[in-house]
């Protein structure tokens, strides 16, 4: 090894290993090293001290707190703009007038109360009564989902490009109530949309409490029902769409599929019940493939006021108990096998309203009078898109929902029920009329038609 070699090695060896090693490590530059070792015990010591004071304080808490309300300001604020707006309208009897809030169109009016309910994409709901006070938010079933592809095809077919609304005679030929290609549109849709059609083949439609020009149509689209609000003018025969498509029914589980299923345990009683409902806690509703009466009757009666109008009033008050009693009582087979499978009721109503939960009114003498129901239509509509709305009645059977027509000085009160000769369900006055008060006089008919059970079935294990 040469001597530059040798003092290389050296030179190297030495960083390592010589004194001049020690004294790096000894020498004054080693103060930094302490001093940063010291800052960042110094540095925990305050990150943990202002970490426990944050969430003592809840200080990230209180800035979310102070974001939502600045949310809900500002959700109010749009809702008292469109208020204004709306009652000015109003003012000066401008056709056509609805309350429209920024940054949400899911906005709707209950036709009993006036009431507004408003419901925010994020969830925050309010309610706005006919005077315009706001009470909310609450909290709905969470953030509104963004339309999907096929939603946002169908609303512009139904309201256009610019979604403003539109004549309905543009897409459809309602002579023979069939949708027509939109020439407008390169995505042809027209063969996907059909009416939701009675068993006579005519379309199922309802008109809106209040407004005798406000219709509601029923579709079947991408295997769903929407509601389609429209404006009718009867002079002119013209029917404009407006507000977007409300998607009311989409089909889960085991809806649609068939049970065989006896009332009374009775062999030639047992037929194919259908699922309605597929419930969250393993439970199905199904319904009668018939409409049913007791052995030794002809079904069951209501009476018109034009034989006891306070015995009428008393059971149009409490219609939706005794058509659902009646029903309860039919069924007799309470744990029956199908399929090799055992399966146990645990219910039992009529076709129509689970539950009465209308309101009440007043007129004359007559006090507490319950209003109409529109609960019904959870089940019609289910039983017109499985096509099993009609029955083997010869008249017809009681749905458990009724009907007010309330005038200035006078009020029919109706029970719902499907008209067998006509092929629909029927609650128009004066058919089942069961009072027109509150004079001392009734013009309504006692009626007696079968009635349509629903049961519900502990089906956990069916498959």
């Amino acid at each position: 090894m040469n001597k530059k070699e040798r003092k290389n090695k050296k030179t190297k060896n030495s960083f390592v290993n010589s004194k001049s090693n020690n004294k790096f490590l000894t020498s004054k530059s080693g103060i930094t090293l302490i001093a940063l070792i010291l800052t960042i015990i110094i540095l925990l010591i305050l990150a943990m001290v202002s970490i426990s004071y944050i969430m003592r304080e809840n200080i990230i808490k209180h800035a979310e707190t102070a974001v939502d309300q600045y949310q809900i300001e500002a959700e109010k604020e749009a809702i008292e703009l469109a208020y204004g707006e709306y009652a000015m309208d109003k003012a000066t009897e401008k056709s056509d007038v609805t309350l429209k809030v920024d940054g949400t169109d899911n906005v709707k009016q209950d036709s009993k109360t006036g009431s507004w309910t408003v419901i925010f994409p994020n969830g925050n709901v309010y309610t706005v009564d006919k005077n315009g006070n706001i009470t909310g938010p609450g909290k709905g079933p969470g953030p509104v989902p963004p339309k999907d592809e096929e939603e946002e095809l169908l609303e512009r077919y139904l309201l256009g490009e610019k979604k403003t609304g539109r004549s309905l005679q543009e897409i459809c030929d309602l002579s023979q109530e069939e949708f027509l290609p939109d020439k407008e549109m390169e995505e042809d849709i027209s063969e996907q949309v059909e009416f939701l059609k009675e068993s006579d083949g005519y379309s199922f439609a309802t008109t809106d409490d209040n407004d005798e020009s406000i219709r509601y149509l029923y579709i079947i689209y991408n295997k769903k029902i929407y509601r389609i609000k429209v404006i009718v003018d009867y002079d002119a025969e013209t029917y404009e769409t407006v507000d977007p498509p409300v998607c009311i029914y989409e089909p889960k589980g085991r809806e649609g599929e068939k049970i065989k299923y006896s009332y009374d345990g009775k062999k030639e009683n047992e037929k194919e019940w259908t699922i309605i409902n597929d419930n969250e806690d393993g439970t199905v509703d199904i319904v009668c493939p018939d409409a049913l009466k007791k052995e030794n009757d002809t079904g069951l009666k209501f009476v018109g006021a034009n034989e006891n109008a306070t015995e009428a009033i008393n059971q149009y008050n409490d219609a939706i108990n005794i058509i659902n009693n009646y029903c309860n009582e039919l069924i007799t087979n309470r744990e029956f096998t199908t399929d090799s499978k055992k399966y146990k009721v645990t219910g039992v109503r009529s076709v129509g309203a689970k539950t009465d939960t209308s309101g009440t009114f007043s007129m004359g003498t007559y006090e507490e009078i319950k209003l109409g129901d529109e609960y019904y239509l959870d089940d019609y509509i289910r039983l017109l898109y499985f096509k099993i709305e009609g029955t083997n009645a010869t008249e017809g059977y009681w749905i458990a929902s009724r009907y007010a027509e309330l005038g200035e000085n006078s009020f029919t009160l109706d029970v719902t029920h499907y008209y067998s000769k006509l092929n629909r369900f029927h609650n128009d006055s004066g058919e089942v009329g069961l009072i027109n008060g509150p004079s001392s006089y009734g013009r309504g008919r006692s009626l007696t038609y079968y009635v349509r059970p629903v049961v519900t079935i502990n089906i956990s294990d069916y498959e």
